[in-house]
């Protein structure tokens, strides 16, 4: 038997058995005991790497989304603030079938109109789409000096943008007074929306 031999054996042979089993405990011991716990240290410390690296990308996201959405937030108030200069569609339509009732209220009287089509005008910026339809009369009024002045100053002073182009004014020996043509731009404000580009 095992047994039997190990207990007849001389000293070094069991000194020798001994420290083989002694090593082969520790080494059982460090298996049981130690290398569970330096495997969960290791995977803790990945773990933490990856959690860190983790942080580090979603601040990184975090702060360009931050500045996407403050750009935005710039590029729509300048809109806005430029939007006080166009008509609505509706103010827009008013204006245009009120010119002769404008006239009249400043003494004028209109010889004639001509409606241009309207055109359609894209601004196009980093996150804003901005759409614009330009209307255009080609109009003929009649009257003093004093009451085209005034009529010219009421368009120039609109709190809405009126473009005034094409002036002419000259006498109408005729009808003994002053003949004004001139071309009138509005500006209708189509709306407005955020881009779907990517960065």
């Amino acid at each position: 038997m095992i047994k039997d031999k190990i207990l007849n054996s001389s000293g070094n042979a069991k000194t020798g058995f001994s420290i083989a089993f002694l090593f082969v405990l520790g080494l059982a011991c460090y298996n049981w005991v130690f290398a569970p716990q330096v495997k969960c240290l290791r995977a803790a410390q990945g773990h933490g790497q990856l959690n860190k690296s983790a942080k580090l990308k979603t601040k990184t996201i975090r702060t360009k989304i931050n500045k996407k959405t403050a750009r935005i937030e710039e590029l729509t108030e300048q809109i806005e603030s430029v939007k006080e200069n166009f008509f609505s569609q509706d103010h827009a339509e008013k204006f245009m079938t009120s010119l002769d009732i404008i006239a009249r209220h400043y003494g004028c009287f209109v010889e004639h109109l001509n409606f241009t089509d309207e055109q359609q005008l894209d601004f196009s910026g980093e996150d804003i789409e901005f759409q614009v339809s330009a209307r255009s009369v080609n109009a003929s009024f009649s009257g003093s000096y004093a009451t085209l002045s005034n009529l010219l100053n009421f368009f120039s002073e609109y709190p809405q943008r009126v473009s005034i182009g094409n002036l002419k004014i000259s006498p109408d020996n005729i009808l003994k007074r002053l003949e004004c043509q001139v071309a009138l731009t509005i500006y209708v404000d189509q709306g407005s929306r955020q881009s779907s580009g990517q960065e």
